[in-house]
């Protein structure tokens, strides 16, 4: 009865580990975006790294608000794509807010201003991720913040 036992709790444990893999590589909006339509075109993608974030912190001015000093402490990266070729900074832009709205149970839309539009990501009552797709003077950004925000820094990104 022991065997059976411990050959039953061995193959729950290699199915809790494979179900967990997939959750633990979940790609960020940037790197969707980037796999679905970087392919030929003159789109960029630059990632901040974790260290890059500690000198940052280490660098920021004393005016800044302590609400935006304990959200940067939180973040883990920040990815920012961009799009400067005029002419396909639209289709970009468009093709962002496709892969928001075709993702509703993982990106909801809020806020948003003229071509700003502020999506987030959570996970029980924490913000895991911010995405700020815009488009501005024929140049597409979308800004990718992962790590764990509170609500009001969203507020604060539209500014």
């Amino acid at each position: 009865m022991t065997s059976t036992i411990h050959r039953l709790l061995y193959t729950l444990s290699l199915m809790m580990l494979t179900l967990s893999a997939p959750a633990q590589k979940q790609q960020d909006f940037a790197g969707r975006y980037m796999q679905l339509y970087a392919e030929g075109s003159s789109l960029t993608c630059q990632t901040v790294s974790p260290t890059m974030m500690q000198k940052m912190l280490q660098l920021t001015p004393a005016h800044t608000d302590d609400a935006t000093h304990e959200a940067l402490k939180r973040l883990k990266s920040i990815r920012l794509v961009t799009q400067s070729h005029p002419d396909d900074a639209k289709q970009a832009y468009d093709n962002a807010l496709t892969l928001a709205h075709n993702n509703p149970a993982r990106y909801r839309l809020q806020k948003e201003q003229d071509n700003k539009k502020i999506f987030a990501r959570t996970k029980g009552k924490h913000i895991i991720e911010v995405v700020l797709i815009s488009l501005n003077d024929h140049r597409f950004n979308l800004v990718d913040l992962t790590g764990i925000m509170p609500k009001d820094f969203v507020d604060s990104l539209i500014k």
